[in-house]
């Protein structure tokens, strides 16, 4: 597992958060809507705890920016939180590695775009999208997902909350177009 890296696909569609989302993730958006401090302002880290919403703590990740130079950019995203069931549904065990590690190029590129656009605007983004895993089966995965800005304990938005729907989603292998889930 520790080998493979998510592949992106060209049908990314990175919007506005929808009027309805799947219930994962409009109850991770309420949570997060919950937490925003007096005036609407984005919550901090700390003050996300995932046992508040431990049924919903599989689907979730947590990213951090950090300054870092890496091939050109100032900063990367580590990930510093990564559920089990979205390690599960991608095949990668990500947490505590870079978000340029278990992302293909293309992917990385748009997951940083997304994200930087998400911390500069102070809103939160939603995708839907496939993917294909570099594992052996070479199988496109089907989600969807929001992620929202965080700040950290200096005030600066430096991390991201996200969320997968992957409930109703399947895992098609490439090959034979038979569904793995």
């Amino acid at each position: 597992m520790a080998d493979e890296k998510i592949v992106g696909k060209s049908d990314l569609v990175i919007a506005p958060l929808p009027e309805h989302l799947p219930p994962r993730l409009a109850a991770v958006s309420e949570y997060w809507h919950g937490k925003c401090l007096t005036g609407g302002d984005v919550p901090r880290l700390a003050d996300i705890d995932l046992l508040d919403i431990y049924s919903q703590a599989p689907f979730l990740f947590i990213a951090d920016k950090i300054m870092q130079p890496h091939e050109g950019a100032e900063h990367v995203y580590r990930w510093r939180y990564w559920g089990t069931a979205v390690r599960d549904f991608t095949g990668v065990e990500a947490t505590g590695r870079y978000l340029h590690e278990t992302h293909e190029v293309k992917g990385a590129a748009e997951a940083t775009a997304d994200y930087d656009a998400v911390l500069s605007e102070l809103k939160p983004s939603y995708w839907k999208r496939n993917v294909r895993t570099t594992g052996e089966d070479r199988s496109y995965l089907v989600y969807e997902r929001v992620v929202f800005p965080l700040r950290a304990v200096d005030g600066t938005a430096q991390h991201i909350l996200g969320v997968f729907s992957i409930g109703n989603s399947t895992r098609i292998a490439s090959r034979t177009g038979e569904s793995l889930s």
